[in-house]
């Protein structure tokens, strides 16, 4: 099925978004893991707010997100990208113990072209994140 899918979006325009939660080992040394799993939820929230329906977003690691944006240039990807950025560091993340989390995010797009396999999309996605950072 996943094979189905990738074949389908090399036929579209699409973007592939990487998305990595700033620091988010220090968040958790500092606040502890259920307050960490705020954070976690509330970029997920934002995440799921912000794209659209048709968009596909998963968790890809402990801090990391990925989302597919259905049908979006790489223009597009980026102005969404910086939209669900600004507003995640302006985001409320109130610790278990009532105290503010400030917590950014870095963000790598990488326009889809056909025949790039997964990997190489998300590499190509990865890189551009950590040039971001």
């Amino acid at each position: 099925m996943a094979l189905e899918f990738v074949s389908e979006v090399e036929k579209m325009n699409h973007c592939i978004a990487m998305f990595d939660l700033d620091h988010f080992k220090s968040i958790n040394d500092r606040f502890g893991h259920i307050s960490a799993d705020v954070v976690l939820r509330t970029f997920s929230d934002l995440l799921r707010s912000t794209l659209r329906t048709s968009d596909v977003v998963a968790r890809y690691g402990g801090e990391e997100f990925v989302a597919i944006l259905d049908g979006a240039s790489l223009e597009q990807a980026e102005l969404v990208c910086e939209r669900v950025r600004a507003s995640f560091a302006e985001a409320p993340c109130t610790a278990d113990d009532g105290r503010t989390m400030r917590v950014t995010v870095s963000v790598g797009i990488a326009a889809v072209i056909p025949g790039t396999t997964a990997d190489q999309l998300l590499g190509v996605a990865n890189r551009a994140l950590y040039d971001a950072k």
